[in-house]
């Protein structure tokens, strides 16, 4: 966690990343309910 700490802008780029498959799997999930 210490690296993270030290380094804000490679954990706003995890936080994006995991924030975007999120949302993509929240797409999948509401395409293939309404599918």
């Amino acid at each position: 966690m210490r690296f993270l700490e030290n380094n804000p802008v490679k954990l706003a780029s995890v936080l994006a990343n995991i924030g975007s498959a999120v949302t993509f799997h929240s797409a999948v999930l509401i395409l293939g309910y309404f599918d």
